[in-house]
């Protein structure tokens, strides 16, 4: 099967002629910053975590006493 050419305007209006742009803006969002996770998974690895974990019995436990069954 063979696709057909778009016009002008169908190619502005998709963006075909954008996609060197719209694999940047994708690469930007993608890149890593290696050195602010390996800083947390340290403080994982030593109990200082920065974020809010809770033990998933517990979460599961709150759940159940709020079903209201």
């Amino acid at each position: 099967l063979q696709s057909l050419d778009f016009d002008a305007e169908t190619r502005e209006l998709i963006g075909l002629d954008n996609i060197d742009e719209i694999l940047g803006n994708i690469d930007e969002e993608a890149k890593l910053d290696v050195e602010e996770m390996e800083q947390e998974a340290e403080a994982i690895k030593t109990g200082k975590a920065t974020t809010d974990i809770q033990d998933p019995d517990d979460v599961i436990e709150e759940m159940d006493g709020s079903s209201g069954d």
